[in-house]
């Protein structure tokens, strides 16, 4: 079972966690600094589902889920930290 990770604001794109794609943990002594934090996820657009990496979210990703919303690709830099931002503004202004 997948989980949605954007209900209430899943009405263009439906985001779900991809299991197994994390990046790793980084360590000093006994306290986690970072790490398991999402590097990809299941994408829903119109019926078709598409992973969405970290990788290639600069390159390829962002242009290809926000064409249908041009005021997301004018104002917003193709940064895969601001993934959830995207979808979400896209959900609002973009319907």
């Amino acid at each position: 079972l997948l989980q949605l990770l954007n209900p209430g604001f899943d009405g263009e794109l439906k985001v779900y966690d991809l299991p197994g794609k994390r990046s790793g943990e980084m360590s000093s002594g006994d306290v986690a600094i970072s790490g398991n934090t999402a590097t990809a996820y299941y994408v829903v657009k119109d019926g078709q589902t598409f992973v969405v990496s970290k990788k290639k979210y600069k390159k390829h990703d962002f242009q290809f889920l926000f064409s249908d919303c041009p005021k997301i690709i004018e104002n917003n830099e193709p940064d895969f930290k601001a993934f959830a931002e995207h979808v979400y503004f896209c959900d609002q202004i973009c319907e």
